[in-house]
């Protein structure tokens, strides 16, 4: 009887060493999967953090009428009256 008992100890042990290592590999994938999803949010950061340095660079401009001329002719369109455009669309998305 007493190697009965040895043999399920030993299976018993042999199984939960099985699933010991299933547990380690798969926190692991778990783990390099949070790491690369960790440096995309980083990369993200730095953009946003980016952008926002010079959104707010532009903000501390100061208003005079060559930031609205930029404005006007940037965002709305707009150009002067005795200036010739010369309009390409090849690129246009």
């Amino acid at each position: 009887m007493k190697e009965g008992n040895h043999l399920l100890v030993r299976i018993a042990v042999a199984l939960f060493i099985v699933l010991c290592i299933a547990t380690i590999i798969d926190l692991q994938l778990r783990i390099n999967k949070l790491d690369d999803q960790k440096d995309e949010l980083e990369r993200e950061i730095f953009d946003t953090e980016e952008q926002l340095a010079e959104l707010r660079y532009k903000l501390n401009l100061p208003y005079d009428d060559d930031y609205a001329a930029r404005v006007a002719r940037k965002q709305l369109g707009y150009h002067y009256p005795d200036e010739i455009l010369f309009i390409n669309d090849l690129y246009e998305d």
